[in-house]
């Protein structure tokens, strides 16, 4: 396991954002209330209306994006290029937006997904879709190109919607959260019984919670948390707990709100501090 990671600053907020056809609804993408707010594609079958840039007054050292409460299909795919100028600093060349998720011996063959693997919408139905983006190495560009190749969306006759980016420097600790790491479900379906004991359900999708404790911070590390946790703003931070785990991203990495549920503590004579951490889902 790598060390898990946070993403606190979202450094697109200080971007403009253009191209593509976005039926004049690209900055939405910047909107907080994500699903409820997205950008919505006016053309999902042409490869050059799904796409954007985002463009920095100045370089920007970035370890990766979010692209957040997307409606992207089982062979959705997306390619990521970083410029500086007219230089090429980065690419990320055309991969799909759900890998494979089960080698194939362990399906059957008569299963839809056999030969690739990869989830079947049953098994994301459950979840808001949310794909974070990697880098391989830190980089400094002042644009960064996001194509998106989302015309099974088209020929499934349904709308391509983009509720959130993040173009971010993850804080990546030195020493890991501590064992003993929580991801939790926090039921949003409302529910009410009739007289005859039938049960009504106005259906939510359920929020997904982490909390996690750093034992071993450095008190950089610490404030700069305390700092976005006293900022309180509208804006989602993510936690990132295994950025080698391409298996369980779709279930583990969301937008959230970050609250401290036990306060920055400096730990002993060492100049460590720890914290412990909720991170609750939001969606729109």
């Amino acid at each position: 396991m790598t060390t898990g990671r946070i993403l606190l600053d979202n450094l697109a907020l200080d971007a403009t954002l253009s191209g593509g056809s976005w039926g004049g609804t690209l900055d939405n993408v910047l909107d907080p209330r994500i699903t409820s707010k997205p950008a919505r594609c006016a053309d999902p079958s042409d490869l050059e209306a799904s796409q954007f840039l985002i463009t920095f007054d100045d370089k920007v050292l970035l370890t990766g994006l979010l692209l957040g409460g997307h409606t992207a299909l089982l062979d959705s795919r997306y390619q990521i290029t970083c410029y500086e100028g007219e230089t090429e600093l980065l690419q990320l060349e055309w991969r799909d937006v759900f890998g494979r998720l089960y080698d194939t011996e362990q399906l059957p063959f008569e299963q839809g997904n056999w030969y690739t693997g990869k989830p079947r919408l049953k098994d994301i139905q459950g979840y808001a879709r949310h794909l974070p983006v990697r880098f391989p190495t830190s980089v400094a560009p002042d644009s960064i190109l996001v194509e998106l190749d989302v015309r099974d969306v088209a020929d499934a006759s349904e709308d391509f919607d983009l509720g959130y980016v993040m173009a971010v420097a993850a804080l990546a600790p030195v020493w890991n959260y501590d064992w003993g790491r929580e991801l939790g479900i926090s039921r949003r379906t409302q529910e009410e019984v009739t007289v005859g004991g039938r049960v009504i359900k106005s259906r939510r999708t359920n929020a997904r919670e982490h909390v996690v404790s750093f034992p071993s911070l450095t008190k950089t590390e610490a404030m700069a948390i305390y700092d976005r946790a006293m900022l309180d703003d509208d804006h989602p931070i993510v936690f990132d707990p295994d950025p080698s785990d391409l298996v369980h991203e779709f279930r583990e990495v969301f937008p959230a709100v970050m609250s401290v549920v036990s306060a920055p503590r400096q730990v002993d004579e060492t100049g460590d501090w720890s914290i412990t951490l909720r991170f609750t889902e939001m969606q729109g």
